[in-house]
């Protein structure tokens, strides 16, 4: 359950303890789809080892760019070592926050 909400327009933010959802917004990859920018409240310790316990349906990670790719259900997802995330290609904003939520489960 969100701590906080913030709509504007179609975009809104969600602030949990563990991350900081902002500008849910239709994704520019494909059309009806939304994306939005994660920030999460702690950096990962160890990006690549934590994220390849996931199971996902496509996974790569290139530590010495601080960037894994993850491909989960149609969605594509870019990690960075900063604790900065792109969620695109999601169906709703309940999708995006679900992938925002098993992220962070593996990462805390």
């Amino acid at each position: 359950m969100p701590d906080d909400t913030q709509r504007l327009g179609e975009s809104f933010t969600i602030i949990r303890k563990a991350y900081r959802l902002q500008g849910i917004q239709p994704c520019t990859l494909e059309k009806g789809k939304k994306m939005a920018k994660l920030t999460l409240a702690q950096q990962p310790r160890d990006l690549c080892g934590q994220l390849a316990a996931g199971a996902w349906d496509q996974f790569s990670c290139f530590p010495d760019l601080g960037v894994a790719r993850i491909l989960l259900q149609g969605k594509q997802i870019l990690v960075f070592a900063n604790g900065e995330v792109s969620i695109r290609a999601a169906e709703n904003e309940e999708d995006i926050v679900r992938a925002a939520d098993l992220l962070v489960s593996l990462l805390t």
